[in-house]
């Protein structure tokens, strides 16, 4: 679940399928912010995945990096 953006007191959440819910923000742990990865932990509170969150960040500097070098040689 990622959290895409706030309104109001609520967080609006993409899970996996592109499914958006809300999720208030008094459920969740504080100073989270838009692109933070939230999973409920064994006893059903919602935590930050930060893990999760460095390896799609990983992912997907892999990713542009892979995109500019394969425009950078169409221009050669």
């Amino acid at each position: 679940m990622v959290i895409d953006r706030f309104e109001n007191n609520f967080a609006i959440c993409e899970d996996d399928f592109g499914t958006f819910i809300q999720i208030p923000k008094s459920e969740l742990p504080k100073n989270v912010k838009e692109g933070d990865i939230l999973k409920k932990n064994s006893n059903g509170i919602w935590e930050t995945d930060e893990k999760e969150k460095a390896a799609i960040l990983e992912d997907n500097s892999k990713r542009l990096a892979a995109l500019l070098n394969r425009n950078s040689n169409k221009k050669n």
